[in-house]
């Protein structure tokens, strides 16, 4: 009996020595690769005021691409949990004892106080022998974002309201408003003043003097002497001036500012005697031809156009006469 007593016990110890060298040969069989890849998610502090920066450390260690692979890296949002990314690092790789590590730094600040989590994130790790995926996690990260103190600031002081400071009076912009409103109120001025004196009308002379006040002005010119061009000039131009005041002033046709020509043709509303309108043409021909140098008359030439004028004068009187009493 203890001799089978024996044999068992020595069995027991037998298994219990295999175990644990099966243990020990498993441990060294199991790859290394395997068992030391490493996924984490770290911050450089847990607490931070408003507005300040952490560094949050997203890192995948021990890591064997020729046997292994991974899914997508961890994508962080531009804005999570009132939390803002202020700067994204680059994805660094580093190469120790044949093995990669793998980490990437973000720069994190909140402008909102109170509690928050960075986090979780994962990653997916691919055995390319196999195609088995497994996936490791990163716990989140614990933040408290905190108000600052300001109850120990010397230098603070309460907020008052705001005083008005009157501003500088701008003699620059004042001069130049003021020369800008003469310059406008001087060219308003030369505008009106010209459309009033376009709009004057002249004196009003009464028809039947207009040709009394004709002929006496007629009878008033001196003839100058044939060697005084000039006084010829004058004296024949003051006889076209006198000839269109009476036709403006006797019938209302804009005379003064016609041409010889454009009166002729309206003449012969009032004058239908062929004779009297080719007088007032001979009358009119010369007249310019004198005043241009093309002529110089001698004073039986010129008393004899005073005397055409005046003749015509007569008969265009007539005829305007007549034609107001028909219109009357």
């Amino acid at each position: 009996m203890s001799r089978l007593r024996n044999i068992l016990n020595n069995q027991s110890k037998n298994k219990s020595t295999l175990l644990f060298l099966a243990l020990i040969l498993f441990a060294f069989v199991i790859p290394k690769n395997i068992a030391a890849q490493k996924f984490s998610a770290t911050t450089d502090r847990d607490k931070m005021l408003i507005g300040e920066q952490l560094i949050l450390t997203l890192q995948l260690a021990n890591y064997n691409p020729s046997k292994f692979g991974f899914e997508n890296w961890p994508s962080i949002p531009d804005s999570f949990q009132n939390c803002e990314v202020i700067k994204r690092g680059h994805i660094d790789t580093l190469l120790v004892n044949g093995l990669q590590t793998i980490r990437q730094e973000i720069a994190i600040t909140s402008f909102d106080s109170g509690k928050k989590k960075i986090g979780p994130y994962r990653i997916v790790i691919i055995n390319k022998e196999n195609g088995k995926k497994t996936t490791t996690m990163a716990s989140a990260i614990p933040l408290t974002v905190l108000l600052p103190d300001i109850s120990n600031l010397s230098d603070y002081h309460e907020m008052k309201d705001v005083i008005d400071v009157p501003e500088p009076f701008d003699w620059y912009f004042a001069i130049g408003t003021g020369l800008i409103a003469l310059v406008i109120t001087i060219l308003l001025w030369k505008i009106f003043a010209k459309k009033k004196a376009v709009d004057k009308k002249p004196d009003f002379v009464p028809r039947e003097n207009a040709l009394k006040l004709a002929l006496r002005k007629i009878e008033e010119l001196n003839f100058a002497p044939s060697n005084q061009k000039d006084g010829i000039k004058n004296y024949h131009a003051a006889l076209d001036m006198t000839i269109r005041e009476y036709i403006e002033n006797a019938s209302g046709i804009k005379a003064l500012k016609a041409t010889s020509y454009e009166l002729l043709r309206q003449l012969p509303v009032y004058i239908q005697q062929d004779n009297v309108k080719q007088k007032m043409e001979h009358i009119f021909q010369i007249n310019t031809a004198v005043k241009y140098a093309l002529f110089i008359p001698d004073e039986k030439d010129s008393i004899a156009i005073k005397e055409e004028i005046i003749y015509c004068l007569k008969i265009l009187d007539e005829a305007i006469q007549q034609a107001n009493r028909y219109a009357d």
